[in-house]
């Protein structure tokens, strides 16, 4: 597997768009959750398991060794 380097430039575009599709999919659980008028359990269901994996997604960028550094660094 290759490793990359991403620019600060980069990386605040890539956080930036993590953080708004989890928003997008919070937002559409809110709309379809069990007590609204426009509930929708799958969509609620896909929403909270899209929000989750941004969460991962999010925790695992935070969690990257900065450069210079290696994984065992800490």
């Amino acid at each position: 597997m290759k490793n990359y380097l991403l620019d600060c430039e980069l990386q605040e575009k890539i956080w930036e768009k993590l953080i708004q599709l989890r928003a997008c999919a919070l937002l559409i659980n809110e709309v379809t959750n069990p007590h609204s008028d426009n509930r929708n359990d799958n969509v609620n269901t896909c929403s909270w398991m899209i929000a989750d994996e941004l969460n991962i997604i999010l925790e695992q960028l935070e969690n990257l060794p900065a450069e210079g550094e290696s994984k065992n660094d800490e």
